[in-house]
C-alpha cells in the first residue's frame, strides 16, 4: 500500500511548477541529500536523467558504468559524483522496470524508497510524455523559425533573381562586345604575326646570305693574298737573294739578310692570315684535314692543348656544311683562347645515319647563368654566338651551350636526312 503522501509528491513531480518542492520533500522522506530519477531514451537506448533533474552529469563515464550495474543486477551500491558536488560519494541505485532511482548516501530510508519505487513506472510514463511534449514544442519552434527563414529567403531569392536577370542581360551585352573585340584583336594579332613571321624569315634569309657572302669574301681575300701579295713577296725574296749574291759589301749583305728574314716572316704571316680566312685544305681535302691543320696551328699560337677526335665514319659533306662546321669550331676555339682561361680543349666530330655532331669543350672558368641566358636569348647573344647559331639554323640544325660552374660545352647538331636522300657523301679521310 503506497501512502497518499508519496502519491501526492509523485504527482507534483510531474508538474513543472511543483517539482522543486516535491524534490525537496522527497529528499527528506528518503533521508538523503540528493537523488536522481533516470528514464530510458528510446532513440539512444540509454538511461537519461528525467525532466526537472540535472541533465548533465559529471564524470559521465563513471555514471555510465554505475547505471549499467544497476540495470544488470537490479540494485547496486557504488561511488559516483552527484551534480553540484565535486566529491565522489556513495550511492545506491534501484532498477524498476526500465527506469532507475539513485539515492545519495548510506543512511537512506529503505521503506520509503521501496514504496516510492513502485511509482516509477507511472512517473516514467509522465516524464516521457513531458519530454515528448518538449521535443514537439522545440520542433514546432524550429519549424516556425524555418518557415520564417524560408519566407525571408524566398523574398531574398526573388530580389536576387531580378538582380541576376539584370546582371545576365548586362553580361550578355558585355560578352557580345568582348567577342567582337576579341575577334578584332585576333584579326590584328594574325596580321601582326604574319608580318613578324615574314620579317623574321627575311631577317633569317638576310643573315644566311650575309654569312655566305662573308665566306665567299674570305675565300676571295685568301686567294688574293696568296696569289698577289704572296707572289710579290716571293719575287722580293728572289731579288734580295740576287743582290746578296752579287754584293761584296759586308754591311749591305747583312742588311739584305735581315730583309730576307723579314720577307720570309711576312710571307708566313700572309700565308697564316690567308689560311685562317679560308684554309685551302677545306676545298681540296675536306673538313677533317682542314680541322687537323687548324688545330695544330691554333695550339702552336695559343699554347692551348687541343684534343681533336674525328669519327672514322665521317664522310665528305657539302661545301656549305663543311664551311659552317669549320667556322663553328674556329669561333669556339677563339672564345676559349680569349675568355675561358683554360689550358686544355677537346673537339669531337661524329656522324651517324641521321646527324653530324660537333662538340667543343674546355676546362676554363665557365659561363655564369645570367650570361648563358643572354647567349640563348635570340636578341641578346653576342655576335660570335649568334653567327654560330645562325649557321646551324641555316642547315636545319641546332646549337646548345652548357656551363656548370667550371668548363663550357658547345654542341652543334646538323641533320643529314636531305643529304642522305641525295646521296652526296664520299669518304672524308
Amino acid at each position: 500500500m503506497i501512502s497518499p503522501k508519496l502519491i501526492s509528491m509523485a504527482a507534483r513531480l510531474l508538474d513543472p511548477a511543483g517539482r522543486p518542492d516535491a524534490i525537496a520533500e522527497l529528499r527528506n522522506c528518503f533521508g538523503t541529500t540528493g537523488f536522481l530519477i533516470f528514464i530510458p531514451d528510446q532513440q539512444a537506448g540509454v538511461l537519461l536523467p528525467a525532466p526537472g533533474f540535472p541533465q548533465t552529469l559529471p564524470r559521465s563515464k563513471l555514471w555510465r558504468s554505475f547505471l549499467s550495474q544497476i540495470v544488470k543486477s537490479g540494485q547496486h551500491t557504488g561511488e559516483v559524483n552527484f551534480p553540484g558536488s565535486e566529491n565522489i560519494v556513495s550511492a545506491t541505485g534501484y532498477a524498476v522496470g526500465s527506469s532507475a532511482l539513485v539515492i545519495q548516501g548510506e543512511n537512506a530510508q529503505p521503506a520509503a524508497i521501496a514504496e516510492f519505487s513502485l511509482l516509477l513506472p507511472i512517473l516514467e510514463a509522465g516524464f516521457r510524455n513531458e519530454r515528448n511534449a518538449q521535443v514537439a514544442i522545440s520542433q514546432a519552434k524550429i519549424a516556425q523559425r524555418s518557415a520564417a527563414q524560408a519566407r525571408a529567403l524566398a523574398e531574398e531569392l526573388d530580389g536576387a533573381r531580378s538582380e541576376l536577370q539584370s546582371a545576365v542581360r548586362a553580361q550578355e551585352q558585355t560578352a557580345l562586345q568582348l567577342r567582337e573585340a576579341s575577334q578584332e584583336l585576333e584579326r590584328l594579332v594574325q596580321e601582326r604575326t604574319a608580318e613578324l613571321e615574314a620579317a623574321n624569315l627575311s631577317l633569317q634569309e638576310l643573315s644566311a646570305r650575309i654569312l655566305r657572302i662573308q665566306d665567299e669574301e674570305h675565300r676571295r681575300i685568301a686567294r688574293d693574298l696568296h696569289d698577289s701579295a704572296g707572289q710579290l713577296i716571293a719575287a722580293l725574296s728572289m731579288n734580295l737573294a740576287y743582290l746578296k749574291e752579287k754584293n761584296a759589301d759586308t754591311g749591305l749583305v747583312k742588311s739584305i739578310s735581315d730583309s730576307q728574314r723579314l720577307a720570309e716572316q711576312m710571307s708566313g704571316e700572309i700565308r697564316t692570315i690567308s689560311h685562317l680566312l679560308h684554309p685551302p685544305l677545306l676545298d681540296e681535302l675536306g673538313l677533317a684535314s682542314a680541322l687537323d691543320w687548324y688545330v695544330r696551328e691554333f695550339s702552336q699560337r695559343s699554347k692551348i692543348k687541343v684534343d681533336l677526335n674525328i669519327s672514322p665514319e665521317l664522310k665528305r659533306l657539302p661545301q656549305e656544311m663543311e664551311t659552317s662546321i669549320f667556322r663553328i669550331v674556329q669561333e669556339c676555339l677563339t672564345n676559349i683562347h680569349r675568355h675561358s682561361g683554360s689550358t686544355n680543349a677537346a673537339i669531337s666530330l661524329t656522324q651517324d645515319n641521321s646527324d653530324v655532331q660537333i662538340e667543343v669543350k674546355d676546362e676554363g672558368k665557365g659561363i655564369s647563368p645570367e650570361r648563358q641566358l643572354e647567349l640563348t636569348s635570340k636578341g641578346r647573344a653576342g655576335v660570335g654566338f649568334r653567327g654560330m647559331r645562325e649557321r646551324a639554323r641555316e642547315l636545319g640544325g641546332r646549337l646548345e651551350i652548357r656551363s656548370e660552374g667550371s668548363g663550357t660545352q658547345v654542341k652543334a647538331t646538323m641533320p643529314l636526312k636531305n643529304l642522305i636522300a641525295n646521296g652526296v657523301f664520299y669518304d672524308a679521310h
